[in-house]
């Protein structure tokens, strides 16, 4: 019995995320029910989303270790549980890996009033950073609305590094900032979006 199964046999609660490879990635967050000498069973996910024998998908196991990361296949399927093949193999990654991801997101800064668009070159629970022509002031009153497919998120923001780029084809300057107005689920969301962006580049 590899650690993977131990893990799973002792906590029968863990939160596991499916992550289907079609052309529209979905995540379900769902719960683990039973390792058997062939398979493991996990909970089917009460959502709309349409799941298939022999379907592929990644799947997120969450640790206090860490993600267990691994690809596997849909064998059968009910009203409420899902069969799937054991991994031949799998990773595990730190959380702290995947808390920053390359996305670009477009936000619509507000600085005193005036409004410019953007979009983000990486982005993580705690802040992001952009490519800007112009000088910001970092005693500036700023907020900012994030624009992702799903939600607008709205935060005011502090700037704590400003770098200049020495590439001319990018824009003059780098700015990192922190989100100070976060409300939990919004950081909540776009950790998880952050780790779903990292899963999906690691190769297993």
């Amino acid at each position: 019995m590899n650690i993977l199964e131990k893990y799973l046999k002792n906590n029968r609660k863990v939160e596991i995320e499916l992550i289907t490879e079609d052309k529209v990635i979905q995540t379900e967050r769902t719960g683990f029910y039973k390792v058997t000498p062939e398979k493991y069973i996990i909970y089917k996910p009460q959502n709309k989303t349409k799941y298939k024998e022999n379907q592929n998908v990644k799947i997120l196991v969450y640790s206090d270790a860490g993600i267990f990361v691994f690809k596997t296949t849909i064998i059968s399927l009910n009203s409420k549980l899902i069969e799937i093949n054991k991994p031949e193999n799998y990773k595990i990654v730190q959380r702290r890996e995947l808390l920053r991801a390359e996305l670009n997101i477009p936000f619509i800064l507000n600085v005193n009033g005036k409004r410019q668009r953007f979009n983000t070159k990486n982005i993580s629970g705690s802040g992001f950073s952009f490519y800007c022509n112009d000088i910001i002031d970092k005693d500036e009153n700023i907020e900012i609305q994030l624009n992702f497919h799903e939600r607008k998120i709205i935060s005011k923001i502090k700037i704590v590094e400003i770098r200049k780029n020495l590439k001319a084809d990018l824009p003059k300057y780098r700015y990192s900032v922190k989100l100070l107005s976060l409300n939990k689920a919004d950081e909540n969301y776009i950790i998880k979006l952050c780790i779903v962006n990292n899963i999906q580049n690691i190769n297993i």
